[in-house]
């Protein structure tokens, strides 16, 4: 998952006279460039008339994030939290309990998270549900909501699912998140990517 709004930023600047946008649940964009995420040097997105292989994996991947994400909500209900999905200024989905809801406002948003807010004690905790990590979905939260023992179990259905990835480590030096991403060196010892 990605933020489609950082991402269709950087095709409009790489691109400004194509009229195109990444929107989530509507297909893929793929977009390459050794200079950095935000710097797109080229662009492919799927035809509208694509094999039936092609759109067999689209929808299996639709349903994986899917699982994810209502196993997410159902999870943060469990421990008190209500959820909303805002893009910029609109609200799309406010204080919600419905896991179905949820996921579908998700899924519309194009965002890489949503908020969620909860009451201990009398007192309000608010913060960030991100559904973004450099090797696949991992589902975090910010820290002062202390609810990370409740998306253990839904890092654990994304790892089942084949939608996470282990942490490169460096060959070299054994340092862990090896930016093998970005074909950059290791930041500990120089060495070149695995």
């Amino acid at each position: 998952m990605a933020n489609f709004a950082a991402v269709n930023k950087a095709i409009k600047k790489a691109f400004p006279t194509l009229d195109i946008q990444a929107i989530r649940c509507k297909g893929y964009v793929f977009f390459g460039g050794n200079d950095g995420f935000d710097k797109i040097e080229s662009i492919y997105s799927h035809p509208t008339s694509t094999s039936r292989n092609f759109n067999m994996d689209l929808d299996a991947r639709r349903i994986n994030e899917q699982k994810i994400i209502i196993a997410a909500a159902e999870s943060l209900i469990e421990v008190g939290c209500r959820v909303s999905v805002v893009v910029g200024e609109v609200v799309l989905l406010s204080d919600s309990t419905d896991p179905i809801e949820i996921d579908k406002a998700f899924c519309e948003s194009g965002e890489s998270g949503f908020s969620v807010k909860r009451v201990i004690d009398g007192t309000v905790q608010k913060g960030w549900i991100e559904f973004v990590s450099a090797f696949g979905i991992e589902v975090t939260a910010d820290d002062n909501l202390q609810i990370n023992h409740a998306l253990q179990m839904v890092n654990e259905l994304a790892t089942q699912l084949g939608l996470q990835r282990n942490v490169p480590i460096c060959e070299s030096c054994g340092y862990e998140d090896h930016p093998d991403k970005y074909g950059s060196r290791c930041p500990e010892c120089g060495a070149d990517p695995i």
